[in-house]
């Protein structure tokens, strides 16, 4: 993790030569507890990644000693949802309209981030749960938010089931543990059993 004001990388380049960081192989992205990394401030301008390109080199030329300084955004909340929380006894995995679960991390500057956000399902010794879908459902991102479609199977007991889960950061990434509040899905049970 960086700390603010640590030199993440110096490079001594030769007259004649061109600076290789960010562009080679050593690059990894800057980290720093409770926050994403948002770019390179240089000359006064922020400069995003990725920098994967060194024809494009948003630094240069550089022609003496430079200093370019890491941009960070604080991490300000976590979130999940879900379209429904009351689901029918017959089962979702051939509809449409099946339950999406959204989960994303959102910035101070209002940016939303998917990378590094998990579900994990919650255990509640109060209420007999069920597992009622398949929790590596279909997956996808879309505008910066998780989206997992649930495959819910067809609830033949007369009793309702229930699922909880909740989203939760990878600490490896961002060096905090975030919950999001706890979502409970109830399927009906089955009217006659």
């Amino acid at each position: 993790m960086s700390k603010i004001g640590e030199i993440i990388k110096t490079e001594k380049v030769n007259e004649g030569q061109k600076a290789r960081y960010p562009y080679s192989d050593e690059y990894e992205t800057p980290q720093k507890q409770g926050y994403v990394f948002d770019g390179w401030k240089f000359n006064g301008q922020v400069m995003h990644p990725p920098f994967n390109d060194e024809t494009q080199n948003p630094f240069g030329p550089i022609n003496g000693d430079t200093n370019i300084t890491a941009v960070w955004d604080k991490i300000d909340s976590l979130h999940c949802e879900t379209t429904r929380y009351t689901l029918t006894c017959d089962g979702e995995d051939l509809r449409e309209d099946r339950t999406l679960v959204s989960y994303w991390l959102s910035t101070v500057s209002g940016k939303t981030i998917a990378e590094g956000v998990e579900i994990e399902p919650v255990v509640d010794s109060d209420v007999e749960q069920y597992p009622i879908y398949i929790i590596s459902g279909d997956d996808r991102v879309e505008n910066g938010k998780n989206i997992r479609a649930l495959f819910v199977a067809p609830n033949e007991d007369s009793h309702e089931k229930y699922y909880k889960f909740k989203a939760v950061t990878n600490a490896d990434i961002y060096g905090i543990q975030m919950e999001s509040d706890v979502i409970t899905l109830v399927q009906e049970g089955k009217s006659g059993s």
